[in-house]
């Protein structure tokens, strides 16, 4: 049995824990406080769906293929559905179970449980009469479980009877004796701003409940809503170190922290968060972050592990190339760029122009063009046709370096990178009255470049121009002096 799904603090959520069993797919509901749709009461997270979700969900479907009429399975779908968030798809499979599940032999506590899970969802997509009627339904199936008393207490929510529901939760707790009762109240406490009073009675349970991680974890959200992130991250860390293991409240503590501007230790939170949940987002924010503050090596090893973890998805091999590029680390960009191509091939168009850069700056002009004139087949108006058209001038392809620079300065006129290429491939094909207006617009905007006043010099000279090629000369050999 284990945790598959929790919402962030300040959501009214149930907990579920969803296993397979070798009879059968079951699930066991341990209900918290209500839902993340609550109308009266906003939710300050979403759901962050572990991998164990799409594994369950992916498990019911199996079971109902084989007997589409399985009414547990379906009860297991729909359940899964709504913690990722997906009310709507969970609504008709839950509707179905309820009609159901009297004549199927269910007991009267899981046909309860059912109606439960499907007020709920019914109250997150604001049919609020409805719920209430399949919260009722549901404390009738089941009237002397101490779920009833939770379930009144939501009903008592949802209608703005506050000590009401206070009473009913504190019932709950009475008669349950359960780390969920005490949660529950807490969350609630919580909701109404009464924080000081939701850690008091977590503090109550944790001396109850000390091996639990829930407990902590639930302790440091609230810790979070103070503004408190070291209590906080301290809580977390004990939540971590218990059975099972729990680190979702790393990501808030580390939003926490750099809103404080503490960025040391957000960043360390965000490292826990990763170690812990190795969740797709969580590793990818981490890589990001390191990056962000230079910590080159570290960010590429969190993307690897996130290429090992998620080998189907295309970021984390494309962020670490990036990287690298972006760090003028030309040799790590292209070997991970041929990674990326290698793996996923069409889909690399973008990892094409990358490579292609990495190629240029490395002097390998032949597979640079080759790159680039992949990636430009399907983008002819990206900015890597300059970057082809300056390879080609290096191979003294100067007749499509041309053809490049002109289709630029067509939709960029005066574009200096655009002009000095054309200028350059004119000289290259002996055009030198053409290569000299060039020429002429790149000095007119900046006179003091040595290099384009010894290419226009050395037009000049073929033209026969001695005395304004040896002035052209001249200038440059001074400004470069000037420059050393």
């Amino acid at each position: 049995m284990y945790p598959i799904a929790m919402l962030n603090f300040g959501c009214f959520t149930k907990r579920s824990f969803i296993f397979a069993a070798m009879s059968g797919l079951v699930i066991c509901q341990f209900p918290t406080f209500a839902d993340a749709g609550l109308r009266k009461y906003s939710p300050l997270g979403e759901v962050n769906a572990s991998q164990s979700l799409d594994k369950t969900l992916s498990s019911a479907d199996g079971a109902l293929a084989v007997n589409a009429s399985d009414l547990r399975a379906m009860w297991l779908k729909a359940e899964t559905l709504r913690l990722l968030g997906k009310p709507l798809m969970a609504l008709p499979l839950l509707e179905k179970a309820a009609a159901e599940s009297a004549g199927r032999k269910f007991s009267k506590k899981d046909q309860a449980a059912i109606y439960e899970s499907l007020g709920l969802c019914l109250e997150s997509i604001g049919r609020s009469p409805q719920a209430i009627i399949a919260i009722k339904k549901a404390i009738s199936l089941n009237p002397t479980s101490p779920e009833t008393h939770y379930m009144t207490a939501l009903l008592n929510v949802w209608d703005g009877q506050q000590a009401n529901a206070l009473k009913e939760f504190d019932l709950y707790i009475r008669q349950s004796k359960s780390s969920n009762s005490y949660i529950s109240k807490a969350r609630y406490l919580s909701q109404i701003e009464r924080v000081d009073q939701a850690i008091e009675l977590l503090k109550k349970a944790e001396k109850d409940f000390p091996k639990l991680s829930f407990i902590n974890e639930e302790l440091a959200f609230s810790y979070i809503r103070k503004g408190n992130p070291e209590q906080a991250e301290s809580e977390a860390d004990k939540a971590s170190s218990k059975q099972p293991p729990t680190a979702n409240a790393y990501a808030e503590i580390s939003r926490l922290y750099r809103s404080q501007r503490k960025i040391s230790e957000s960043l360390n939170a965000q490292k826990k968060h990763a170690k812990f949940s190795s969740s797709f987002e969580s590793l990818i924010t981490l890589g990001i972050s390191l990056r962000d503050r230079g910590k080159i090596e570290e960010a590429a090893k969190v993307f690897d592990q996130a290429q090992i973890l998620y080998p189907e998805s295309f970021e984390p091999f494309d962020r670490k190339a990036k990287m690298y590029k972006m760090s003028g680390r030309w040799k790590e960009a292209l070997e991970a760029y041929n990674s990326q191509i290698s793996k996923f091939h069409e889909k690399a168009g973008g990892a094409y122009a990358g490579r292609g850069e990495c190629y240029e700056h490395l002097g390998d002009y032949k597979k640079a063009v080759a790159d680039f004139d992949v990636f430009l087949s399907v983008n002819k108006r990206a900015r890597e046709l300059l970057n082809r058209a300056r390879c080609l001038l290096a191979l003294k392809e100067y007749k499509r370096a041309l053809e490049d620079a002109n289709y630029w300065l067509s939709t960029h006129p005066a574009h200096i990178t655009a002009t000095e290429v054309r200028a350059r491939a004119y000289l290259g094909l002996g055009k030198d009255i053409d290569a000299v207006k060039d020429f002429n617009l790149l000095i007119k905007f900046n006179p003091e470049q040595p290099e384009v006043l010894r290419l226009r010099g050395a037009a000049l000279k073929r033209l026969g121009k001695f005395a304004d090629a040896n002035a052209d000369f001249t200038k440059a050999e001074s400004l470069s002096g000037a420059n050393k």
